[in-house]
Formats: C-alpha cells, structure tokens, sequence
C-alpha cells in the first residue's frame, strides 16, 4: 500500500512538472507570436509576384504615361500578360505619380512596377528600409543618347560609355549617389504606416486569460487527484 501510494504521488509530481513546463512553454510562445505574428515569404520577384496576384489577392500596377505603363499594353510574354490583367483589373492600380504608387504599396497588397534606378534614388531618399525592391526585372532598358547624323566623335564617345560601363564606373558612380542621399537624410525622420503602433499589454492580455484558465483547470484537476487519492485511503 504504501508503495502504491509512492507511485501516485511520482506520477502526480511528474504530470504537474509536465503542466508547468508546457504551461510556460505556451505563454512563452503567445507573448512571441503577438509581438512578431510571424514572417512572410519577401515578394522579391517577379515569379512570387505572380503567385501572390493569383492566391493572396495582390495587384500591381504602374504610373499614368511612364514606361511600365506603356509595355503594358503591348504585353507579349505570358508574364506580362498576367500583370497586364492585374493592373486593369481596377482603375485606381494606375497612379499619377511615383510617391502615389508608394503610398498605395505602403498600405495595400500592391505592387508599384517603376524603373529600378529612379525608384532606388527616391527610397533611399524618402522611405529607407521601408520596401523591397525586385532582384529581377520585368524588361531591360538602355539610355541612349541622341547625336547629329554624321557626328564626328560618336564612334569616340560609344567607346568611352563602353569603357565607363564595362570597367564598372557607372554602378560605382551609383553607389555614391545613394550613398549620399543616406548621409543627407538621416536627420530627416522616416514616413510611417497610420496604423503602425508599440505593442502593449492590452494586445496580449486575451491569450493570458486562456493560459490563466489552463492552470485553473490543471489545478482543479490535481487537486482532485489528491483529494481521490486521499478518499482512497480513507
């Protein structure tokens, strides 16, 4: 008897060692999740931003009279056919202007398509570290530039472009130029979303009430064990 009565109180002792350690394991996971409600997969590229136009209900769209606006209505490859359909699907997708795009990006499931180039100069400028900008393109563009027929020194003027790109000056020269956009605006304070808040206790006091009624019934429950134990006894 006094034997059985050693194996409760071990297997008592152990399930309570067990509720603690799931108990705290739980609260430890609620307080994480509702400070961080877990990631997303990046929509870096083109491809992801297909799959989330066809599942997650994103659209994209371009700014009025621009070159992404443009390409769009001559669309060839099924790709830009699906973006294509994306941006018309709704009227408000084309935008008068670059920061309207951005705004429009910033607090709905859209996707601003702008040249690479300008758009990084205006994010470093005015919204650093606020976007993520494609690792691919839709389309690749070349500056040209326009000469008299028969000028002299255009064949001089080709090689020297050539050499600038090719020796790897031109994405230099960007670089610095990005470089200084960041020096010049780090005193200026960053746009943030409306909805953008500290995260309080009031956010997670909903998932303590369920934690706190979780230990009330193992308690009950334990408490009952010993009192059965006991009546047993008796």
């Amino acid at each position: 008897m006094k034997s059985n009565g050693q194996s409760v109180r071990l297997f008592i002792g152990i399930w309570w060692l067990m509720a603690i350690v799931l108990g705290a394991s739980y609260s430890g996971t609620i307080t994480s999740y509702m400070a961080i409600p877990g990631t997303k997969t990046t929509i870096d590229t083109t491809s992801k931003l297909l799959v989330a136009i066809d599942n997650d209900g994103f659209s994209c769209g371009a700014a009025v009279g621009t070159v992404q606006h443009l390409r769009m209505q001559d669309a060839v490859t099924s790709a830009i056919k699906r973006l294509k359909s994306s941006m018309y699907s709704d009227t408000k997708n084309v935008v008068i202007s670059l920061n309207a795009g951005l705004t429009k990006a910033l607090t709905e499931k859209y996707a601003f398509l702008y040249t690479k180039s300008s758009l990084e100069a205006e994010l470093h400028r005015n919204w650093k570290d606020i976007f993520v900008i494609s690792s691919d393109s839709i389309a690749v563009d070349k500056v040209g530039i326009a000469f008299q027929r028969n000028w002299p020194y255009q064949q001089d003027f080709n090689t020297i472009l050539q050499r600038m790109v090719y020796g790897g000056l031109i994405d230099k020269w960007k670089r610095d130029v990005l470089l200084i956009l960041n020096r010049n605006n780090r005193s200026i304070s960053e746009p943030k979303r409306q909805d953008a808040r500290a995260l309080t206790l009031n956010n997670t006091q909903s998932g303590f009430y369920v934690l706190l009624i979780g230990y009330g019934i193992s308690s009950g429950i334990l408490v009952m064990e010993h009192i059965a134990v006991k009546m047993k006894k008796i």
